[in-house]
């Protein structure tokens, strides 16, 4: 946000502890530590007491009992700030409450007095009742909605709100219950400047404020010994309101407000208001008493579920940081990064990794911005040589003004060794970030003349105003630098002990060579005795040498004349096939069909197409048996390709009502690759998926690169929630001619082929096939595809 400094120094420094006034419900009077005699007085007091006894000759024993000069000599030598007579008081037949405060060389006495039908047990059994259900919750969200609603009620007034600070001092309003018609101030944001330094920093001492009424201009208070000094009333309970804030309070319509601190850790990590807007508003002691007791329990309340929270999240940073710890890496870090992305991605909230050597990219994964940006902003760290192994930022646009990546806004650099030039990036995804403020956060305070004298005002509006934050990514908060912190800490102690290892495998070769001798001269041995022994069972096994030659002739010469009857079959059955299917189509165009016959020829027309699909089939397998494919290699884009597939499976998915996720982790991935074998191998994998998954199913399709081993592959992924397949049939599945009938009790009338061919395609890629599936839960087949053959 962009303020006016000058302004701001100014508010920061209004001196509201030294305003000469008191609200005007309560008396004020000021006795000297030393001399015990009365030095300033509220100017109601005279009306009370009498104008006699307020004078500068009078002392404490003019005006009260010997317990209460007891406790005002006992507190002369304790540090305190305020703190409440323990005893009601009776002056004039009036009935008041003594609050005591410290005021440097004085100590304030200010008096409350107590109305007759006032209960001391009012509002106790509410009391209880919030205090119980502060124990209920599990989350910080329930917790708050429910405190302010119970509150509504315990306090009458017409707002009740939760205010967060954050680090920066802004104030949100994180939960409200309101009466009808009021507008919503929740999830408003307001700016420090609301409630000024001074302010927080007196919140932390007087937990409750109270303003009664925003018309009380206050009552002046006097000096009795001719001081110039004003009276600081830091401590004051009843200590006037600044009239910054009062016409703050007046610009937003409100009449009467209380406020208590929520205090954690000491310090002011939000406060409890109260808004009223018709008429004055004012809570007795005991119900301030109360409710200061109740915000107690919700701070603890608060704190405990942060710490909850807290451990959670710590327990799955450890539980990773463990898996990672016992990673076996062959020199190189990567693979940890791969095979850990989603949890470390999810811990840091980062979208991509790059890892530099030499002060080089060496590899990239997930989202991530191209070589040249990354050594542009790396030449900045090779600059600074900064002896922070750990640097954060949520905006590259600010270290680099010519950044122009619009996807990626923030890092987080780890540097292994400058010298060696190694460096881990973890980037983050640029967000607009939206925030909603009560008014102009620009415009929080302006000055006027009167008299020739700048006065402080407030703003007049607070209607909402929506601030937007680009080129920006999220703030990296505490526990993610943690995170990263440890995460550094483990790939160097692995590096360590990579290095060590290899240290000590060089020292243990001279004693390895002679071991390795003298075992390869007993295997030496051995192989002589064993070739001894082969040469005797070679001469028995000549007769079953010939007899193997003679059978594998006969295969050969068997596989000939079925590659003959399939090219004849081909020949013989593919060319009648296709008449028939362009008679039928033409039988399909006839005006005079009856519905019936359609059926009859729509019917025919489908089994021809079919049975030339099975016959299509059987002689490709055949090339597949006998090694009879040629690649045709391409450089494609799968991410592309992939959506343009897509575009006809969604026909069927949506016949089904299914909800088919196509999730591509990076805007391209370039692969050398057959593109009729990728399309077959995916149209397959998906056909299966929408066919088992059930109406109103999910099939989830993940796209993405990978690297093993210093290798780029291809990653593919097809999750459904369907029928599954049986543990005994997860490794027949492959096999030619197994159908799912003989899994499942779903009728199957395909040929049995289709993920033969899958396995087959992408055994001939070079790639892996995976399976994972549980019976009545769903399948998950892992594709591995190499970007180059």
């Amino acid at each position: 946000m962009k303020f006016d400094k000058s302004i701001l120094s100014q508010c920061d420094d209004e001196t509201i502890h030294l305003l000469g006034k008191i609200q005007s419900h309560g008396f004020l009077l000021s006795f000297s530590k030393t001399t015990n005699r009365l030095n300033y007085a509220s100017k109601n007091s005279r009306s009370f007491f009498g104008e006699e006894l307020i004078s500068p000759q009078k002392e404490i024993q003019d005006f009260f009992d010997e317990k209460v000069i007891t406790y005002f000599e006992s507190l002369k030598t304790q540090d305190f700030s305020n703190v409440l007579f323990s005893n009601e008081v009776t002056l004039n037949n009036r009935i008041f409450l003594l609050f005591f405060s410290n005021s440097g060389n004085y100590i304030n006495i200010e008096l409350e007095e107590q109305n007759e039908h006032h209960s001391k047990f009012q509002n106790f059994d509410k009391f209880k009742v919030i205090s119980k259900n502060l124990k209920e919750y599990d989350s910080l969200d329930d917790l708050f909605s429910t405190t302010v609603d119970l509150l509504q009620d315990f306090t009458n007034f017409d707002r009740t709100m939760i205010y967060q600070f954050d680090k920066e001092g802004d104030g949100e309003v994180i939960a409200e219950k309101k009466t009808f018609k009021l507008d919503s101030f929740l999830g408003l944001k307001y700016p420090a400047s609301d409630i000024p330094k001074q302010a927080r920093r007196l919140y932390l001492t007087n937990l409750s404020r109270s303003i009664k009424s925003i018309d009380d201009e206050g009552i002046g208070i006097e000096s009795l010994n001719n001081a110039t000094n004003e009276l600081d009333l830091s401590y004051a309970v009843y200590r006037s309101v600044s009239p910054v804030h009062l016409q703050y309070l007046k610009n937003m319509g409100v009449t009467a407000t209380h406020a208590v601190s929520i205090i954690i850790d000491n310090k002011l990590w939000g406060m409890l208001i109260f808004h009223h807007y018709e008429c004055e508003n004012y809570l007795n002691f005991n119900t301030r008493f109360l409710l200061e007791l109740i915000t107690s329990n919700l701070a603890n309340t608060i704190q405990l579920l942060e710490l909850k929270e807290l451990r959670n999240h710590e327990k799955l940073q450890k539980s990773l940081l463990d898996k990672i710890y016992y990673h076996n890496i062959d020199g190189d870090f990567s693979d940890i990064f791969v095979d850990n992305w989603l949890g470390i991605s999810k811990q840091l909230q980062v979208c991509g990794v790059t890892v530099l050597h030499e002060h080089k990219p060496i590899s990239n994964f997930g989202i991530y911005p191209a070589d040249s940006e990354v050594l542009q902003l790396h030449e900045l760290h090779k600059i600074k040589n900064s002896q922070e192994k750990l640097q954060f930022s949520d905006s590259l646009r600010s270290t680099i003004p010519t950044w122009k990546n619009k996807k990626i806004a923030g890092c987080a650099c780890l540097t292994m060794s400058h010298d060696s030039g190694r460096y881990i990036y973890f980037w983050r995804a640029s967000k607009e970030q939206i925030i909603h403020w009560a008014g102009n956060p620009d415009k929080v305070m302006s000055t006027k003349e009167i008299n020739n004298t700048s006065i402080l005002t407030p703003r007049a509006s607070f209607a909402l105003w929506v601030q937007k934050e680009k080129n920006k990514s999220n703030p990296w908060l505490a526990s993610q630098k943690i995170f990263a912190k440890n995460l550094y800490e483990i790939i160097v102690q692995k590096e360590i002990k990579l290095y060590k290892n290899i240290f000590n495998q060089n020292s243990l070769l001279a004693d390895s060579s002679r071991k390795l001798e003298m075992l390869l001269q007993q295997k030496s041995d051995e192989l002589l005795r064993l070739n001894l022994q082969l040469k005797e069972e070679l001469k028995e096994n000549k007769e079953k040498q010939k007899e193997l030659q003679i059978a594998v002739k006969a295969s050969e010469e068997i596989n000939i004349l079925k590659a003959k009857i399939l090219s004849n079959v081909s020949h013989e059955v593919r060319t009648p096939i296709t008449s028939v299917i362009g008679m039928t189509r033409v039988l399909l165009h006839r005006d005079k069909l009856e519905e019936s016959e359609k059926n009859f020829v729509n019917l025919i027309l489908k089994s021809s197409n079919r049975l030339l699909d099975t016959v299509n089939k059987i002689l490709v397998s055949t090339r597949l048996e006998k090694d009879d494919v040629e690649l045709v290699l391409e450089n494609i884009d799968l991410v592309n390709l992939t959506s343009e597939i897509l575009t006809s499976l969604e026909i069927d998915a949506r016949k089904k009502s299914q909800n088919l996720i196509f999730l591509a982790h990076n805007k391209s991935i370039m692969a050398l690759i057959d593109k009729h074998f990728y399309t077959q191998i995916f149209t397959n994998l998906v056909s299966n998926a929408i066919k088992y998954a059930p109406n109103n199913g999910h099939i989830e399709i993940n796209l993405k690169k990978a690297l093993k081993k210093g290798e780029n592959f291809v990653h593919l992924s097809i999750e459904d929630n369907g029928i599954g397949i049986s543990e005994d049939a997860i490794n027949k599945i492959f096999e030619p001619y197994y159908t799912e009938e003989k899994t499942t009790s779903q009728s199957d009338q395909s040929s049995g082929l289709g993920l033969f061919f899958v396995k087959s395609h992408i055994t001939l890629l070079g790639g892996t096939i995976q399976t994972k599936s549980t019976k009545n839960i769903g399948t998950l087949f892992t594709v591995l595809l190499p970007t180059k053959i």
